[in-house]
């Protein structure tokens, strides 16, 4: 990508602010977008992972249905 800044200068001469045509700013908002998306991948897989096996897991869900059930039971 290739950018073409105009800057825009105080009485001094100083830089101040930096003028772009929209495609090349919005690109840039992509590319950050990107940038962004792409750490918090990376932190991310630095946690340690935080789930079950799949036979876990409807192994729980069996046992809450049978509680609730249970549950049920003795109310009626």
């Amino acid at each position: 990508m290739t950018i073409k800044p105009k800057y825009l200068t105080d009485e001094s001469g100083k830089k101040i602010a930096v003028q772009l045509d929209m495609k090349t700013f919005n690109k840039l908002i992509e590319a950050l977008d990107e940038l962004d998306c792409i750490a918090a991948y990376d932190e991310a897989k630095k946690e340690e992972p935080n789930y079950l096996p799949i036979d876990e897991a409807f192994e729980e869900i069996e046992k809450l249905r049978q509680r609730k059930n249970s549950n049920k039971r003795k109310s009626a």
